[in-house]
């Protein structure tokens, strides 16, 4: 892999390490992190980021957050899966992982999610629902149908690196997209 750009490394076929590993399951990404740990010492290498990049928020930050009352806490999932690319147990358990998680830290049930990087399918749907999802968030539908499906709902982001007029554009655009 060499460096494209400055985020991204790619191999002479013009593969991205990033997507690479966005497409690898549990144990796949497990052995391959580590690979890259050991060869490069990966985790030393970010002890000299500045945290403002990679710090999560702490267990007590989220109940703070979560006791104003102005946020709804919803799933990630716990490792950031693409989750239609692992197997529907492996999602399944990504998802329930991050719930218990979140619900223990909140004191509540958590009955959404956003699929990390819009990535479900029929399978994913299913699982998200057995393990208590009820609103379940995408970047974009898949399918035409998808837009009936009470479940999925219609997300889009607010940057923090543009201004306040990006933004308000970024909205208007998604309410005439979806009619939210």
């Amino acid at each position: 892999y060499f460096k494209s750009g400055p985020y991204d490394l790619k191999n002479n076929a013009g593969i991205s390490l990033y997507d690479l590993i966005k497409t690898m399951g549990p144990s796949n990404r497990e052995i391959f992190l580590n690979e890259l740990e050991d060869k490069y010492k990966t985790i030393e290498l970010t002890k000299n980021f500045d945290e403002d990049y990679w710090k999560l928020m702490s267990a007590n930050q989220i109940q703070e957050l979560h006791k104003t009352g102005f946020f709804e806490i919803a799933s990630h999932g716990m490792y950031h899966y693409n989750l239609a690319n692992i197997t529907p147990e492996e999602a399944k358990k990504d998802m329930y992982d991050a719930v218990e998680l979140l619900r223990k830290i909140t004191n509540t049930n958590v009955d959404a999610i956003s699929f990390p990087d819009g990535s479900y399918n029929a399978q994913v749907i299913k699982q998200a629902l057995a393990v208590g999802h009820k609103k379940l968030w995408v970047s974009d539908y898949h399918t035409t149908s998808d837009i009936e499906n009470p479940y999925l709902r219609a997300r889009f982001g607010v940057s923090s690196t543009t201004n306040h007029y990006s933004n308000i554009i970024s909205i208007h655009k998604a309410f005439k997209k979806y009619g939210i």
